[in-house]
């Protein structure tokens, strides 16, 4: 899945989320996403001089935990 995410200047950012929702990538290659924890249920992901703060939502594996 691709996530774009739009900046208020006309810019914006693509990040390609794993099927399992457990990591995000650039998706232009252009910059490599840096994502750290933040608070419960959310990362920050830093692309360059951009910051953002994501919700997160992880899909059990196929064990079901």
């Amino acid at each position: 899945m691709i996530l774009t995410l739009r900046h208020a200047d006309g810019g914006f950012r693509r990040l390609r989320v794993s099927p399992d929702g457990r990591s995000v990538a650039a998706a232009d290659g252009a910059e490599r996403a840096q994502i750290t924890a933040s608070t419960p249920g959310s990362v920050d992901v830093a692309l360059g001089t951009d910051r953002y703060r994501l919700p997160v939502t992880v899909q059990p594996d196929a064990n079901g935990s």
